[in-house]
């Protein structure tokens, strides 16, 4: 994994208490699956720096394409366990 998306991925981890949705579909990623999302794509003007980067599925990603979505999917955190 890149160093950026390494610090990417803990900075959303940190943020969500160790969750890490998905930009896209909102369902966790693990750390194998994690890829940096352009939220505003480049080939549409967006730059490479933190505040245009998430994290997504590869397939997720992929199926995207080139359309901008400034709105990140709902996070879906896993349920509570019963006591």
């Amino acid at each position: 994994m890149s160093k950026r998306r390494t610090r990417v991925y803990a900075e959303t981890a940190q943020k969500h208490g160790g969750y890490v949705p998905c930009f896209c579909c909102g369902r966790h990623v693990g750390v194998k699956q994690a890829t940096l999302e352009h939220i505003l794509p480049r080939s549409l003007g967006g730059r490479h720096g933190r505040e245009n980067l998430a994290i997504s599925h590869a397939k997720c990603n992929s199926s995207r394409g080139t359309h901008p979505s400034l709105v990140p999917a709902e996070p879906m955190l896993p349920k509570a366990k019963k006591r």
